[in-house]
């Protein structure tokens, strides 16, 4: 049984000739196959890092070992756990092993109380140390990360634990979830962790929501259909250059890009958006290669590779040209473009520039409303654009709110944002 579809489109299968230099879009999605109710599911090898810095005190730390109990109690033999509390102090307070005595795990995860500073790195890097003990091919090996604040002791630089979450990434295949809590933590060092570490962000707006999240997480990681999946776009590198890819982290050369999406789970959308320029006027048929590589977990974890490519016919006929646009790589490029605008509109917003913020989100509803008139938009644009508006609103009433109020308004819309750009339902 495949474990993933795949879509690799171009805005138009015609070019026409003596075009000058212009951009050129691609669109690439992936998403995986339903897993049967019958399959053997993936076995995890989890690390569940748990902040325990004196903010933590009261309900985040009590509904926190609450959601580390139930990831323990969704788990088997076959899975290996470790958990990982810190505050300016990291403690592994049980080290990966096999899931073979759930009430001892239990018992150890209630003793976590609430204490200090935040060495939000020093429990990162034990998580990993803990996964990379017992790492093995096929497992999923994930890091599940929990914060309520900012990284103020050991490693702080954001950058700095960037480099280090990619680099266990792609040299180790260990991943890192982000699960950030209430107004104080630094949501775009946690969805960079995530991003740059294959895996997942959530904001979690209050305490008793943390149980959920975590529950919601681990249903994804339980339901795995493909594993170590990697495509490899090849570039007719002559003509042209990708300027940027939208949607994940890759790494561009002159030939070819490379996106690492790591785990699929079942019925999971992820996707791309390449956004190329023509390097000079074009005269002859180009083409675009795709190589999609995953283990399927669907299907004794064979190793699959499937190639396509994508020819671009050049023609002196506007009117072919016309008629053969995708109207779903338009749609695509309209809503990444967006959506990348709309994080900087919160960006303006965070730093006090709200007039900025106010005309650029105009922008957006501007350019936006330009593609409406061209297509009727899609369920997907509809809920961007809704929430565009929702956040245009909430904007207006930024001077009469609390610090605690706005700061959890920018979080809410950039986990909007996230969730939107990562095709989460």
């Amino acid at each position: 049984m495949s474990a993933i579809q795949s879509t690799f489109l171009a805005e138009n299968r015609y070019w026409l000739s003596n075009s000058p230099k212009q951009n050129f879009y691609l669109y690439l999605e992936l998403q995986g196959s339903e897993a049967p109710a019958s399959a053997d599911r993936v076995p995890l090898n989890l690390s569940l890092v748990i902040d325990r810095s004196g903010s933590m005190a009261g309900d985040k730390i009590a509904y926190a070992k609450k959601a580390a109990q139930f990831i323990v109690d969704n788990l088997s033999p076959e899975d290996r756990v470790s958990i990982v509390q810190y505050d300016d102090i990291v403690e592994v307070l049980s080290p990966s092993a096999p899931v073979l005595n759930k009430q001892e795990l239990r018992q150890r995860i209630a003793l976590m109380e609430a204490r200090n500073m935040t060495n939000l790195s020093g429990g990162m890097l034990a998580g990993y140390e803990q996964v990379e003990r017992t790492k093995q091919a096929r497992f999923v090996n994930r890091v599940l990360l929990l914060s309520d604040g900012l990284a103020n002791h050991g490693i702080t630089d954001p950058t700095v634990l960037q480099q280090m979450v990619q680099e266990k990434f792609r040299n180790a295949g260990i991943a890192v979830s982000t699960f950030g809590v209430g107004a104080d933590f630094n949501e775009l060092l946690m969805t960079s962790l995530s991003e740059y570490g294959g895996a997942n962000y959530y904001f979690i707006e209050s305490p008793d929501k943390i149980p959920g999240i975590f529950a919601e997480e681990l249903r994804g990681l339980l339901a795995v259909v493909a594993q170590g999946v990697k495509m490899e776009i090849q570039l007719p590198s002559s003509d042209f250059r990708c300027e940027k890819v939208y949607g994940f982290p890759a790494e561009i050369t002159k030939d070819k890009v490379v996106i690492n999406f790591n785990d699929l789970f079942s019925l999971e959308k992820k996707a791309v958006l390449l956004k190329m320029t023509s390097l000079r006027p074009i005269e002859h048929n180009f083409a675009f290669g795709l190589q999609l590589k995953y283990d399927n977990a669907l299907g004794n974890y064979a190793q699959i590779e499937e190639n396509q490519e994508l020819e671009v016919l050049v023609t002196s006929d506007p009117e072919l040209v016309q008629a053969n646009t995708q109207n779903i790589v338009l749609e695509q490029t309209t809503f990444f473009v967006a959506n990348e605008l709309y994080e900087e509109v919160i960006r303006l917003a965070e730093v006090g520039n709200r007039e900025g913020a106010k005309r650029l989100i105009q922008q957006i509803k501007d350019f936006m409303e330009q593609h409406f008139q061209i297509l009727p938009p899609t369920e997907e644009l509809k809920k961007q654009y809704e929430e565009i508006l929702r956040y245009e609103q909430q904007m207006k009433n930024f001077d009469e709110m609390s610090h605690y109020d706005v700061a959890m308004a920018m979080k809410a819309g950039r986990s909007q944002s996230y969730n939107m750009r990562h095709k989460k339902r």
